[in-house]
């Protein structure tokens, strides 16, 4: 028991890390995405960088408490064939925000 324990702890220790939204705005970026970093995010800069992201899902706890009101969110991108599908719920943009509010 204590041997799959450990097994299970190592798998989860050795993921991959990718640069979310916080890392993308702290290294100076839009927390869209980044032309420059190779990130799951940059989905929202070029939707057809789910290719390069296909059979992953993403989570990332918000905190409203802070200044900038970040929220959670998370998404879910599979493969189908030569297809690659998603969905991603939570995610907001300044520029969604102001067409919803008619000011663009």
């Amino acid at each position: 028991m204590k041997k799959m324990t450990f097994a299970i702890l190592i798998a989860l220790v050795t993921t991959s890390a990718f640069a979310s939204r916080a890392r993308l705005e702290a290294l100076g970026e839009d927390g869209n995405g980044s032309q420059w970093i190779s990130d799951n995010r940059n989905v929202f800069v070029n939707p057809a960088h789910a290719n390069m992201y296909s059979d992953m899902i993403t989570f990332e706890w918000g905190d409203p408490s802070t200044p900038e009101g970040s929220k959670a969110e998370g998404g879910v991108f599979k493969t189908a064939g030569n297809f690659v599908y998603g969905v991603h719920l939570g995610q907001e943009s300044a520029v969604s925000n102001a067409s919803r509010a008619g000011i663009a």
